[in-house]
């Protein structure tokens, strides 16, 4: 294999590497944290809910009941949208693994059969795709977490 081939197929499998650690650390670092403050945010609103329920015996009623509602639900929302991202994001990066493995192939054998070209082209398409969606998933579970946490806090401000 020649130089310039050498370093090509070096930079393809440093892509392929780094495709790897990618899919790891998307699946582990920003879900955490938005499952943490959904689930967090969730028991707070739970507990509040518990504590109303006492004041509410004691024939005083809850103000702006379904804030804490739409609350619940946008973080509800949010833990949901951040599962489909973690599936979206899992068959976009196996997608791209297709895709660079194909493309080491060509590398290392000079061409690919039609059936790989076919592959890698799918899997580049599918890769794509699904990366969209992932950033899609991905900034909706966002949204709809700081919303739910803003209308958490709209509902302390207004009631404590």
């Amino acid at each position: 294999m020649n130089e310039k081939k050498q370093r090509k197929l070096n930079k393809w499998q440093n892509h392929l590497d780094i495709t790897t650690e990618f899919i790891d650390y998307s699946q582990k670092r920003m879900d955490i944290l938005i499952i943490s403050l959904g689930s967090g945010t969730l028991y707070v609103i739970f507990e509040t809910l518990k504590g109303l329920k006492e004041i509410e015996t004691n024939s005083e009623s809850i103000e702006f009941p379904n804030i804490l509602l739409s609350s619940g639900i946008f973080i509800g929302l949010s833990i949901i949208s951040n599962f489909i991202s973690q599936y979206t994001s899992l068959i976009a990066n196996k997608n791209e693994k297709i895709y660079v493995e194909c493309t080491i192939c060509e590398i290392e054998d000079g061409c690919l059969d039609q059936d790989d070209v076919n592959r890698q082209k799918i899997a580049d398409k599918k890769s794509k795709a699904y990366n969209k969606a992932t950033t899609i998933f991905n900034l909706a579970s966002i949204i709809t977490l700081c919303v739910g946490i803003a209308l958490l806090g709209v509902f302390y401000f207004l009631t404590f």
